[in-house]
């Protein structure tokens, strides 16, 4: 919590990798860990938590760390609407791409079938 600048996007030192090595240095130190063990027990934690409110704990408990990860839930849905929207956009471009190739593949096919009733009429 006390270090934003790992999960805050608007922080001006998120994605600074000065600032971010240093905060995750601190955080390893006070945990008595390695700094690789502490990003993935926070990605671990970030991820089921996320996971948690996307589903909306449809099993009646809730993400057992939900209360001590709070905070980071209003960065959680910024990044979750953001990608959702990528997504969908994404989808519509691809379905658009789909239509115009399928109807390259019907023109084509009927322009070839065309081509071959033409032989046949010849011979």
């Amino acid at each position: 919590k006390k270090h934003q600048l790992l999960y805050n996007r608007a922080h001006r030192d998120y994605g600074r990798r000065e600032a971010t090595d240093a905060a995750w240095k601190a955080i390893a130190a006070s945990c008595g860990d390695t700094v690789d063990n502490c990003k993935n027990r926070w990605q671990t934690m970030r991820s089921g938590y996320k996971q948690s409110l996307e589903k909306k704990s449809k099993q009646g408990k809730g993400y057992y760390l939900a209360q001590y990860l709070e905070f980071v839930r209003p960065h959680l849905n910024n990044v979750c609407r953001q990608s959702a929207k990528g997504v969908a956009k994404r989808s519509k471009n691809v379905k658009i791409e789909l239509k115009k190739e399928m109807k390259r593949e019907v023109i084509y096919i009927k322009e070839s079938s065309y081509q071959t009733s033409k032989k046949r009429r010849t011979k």
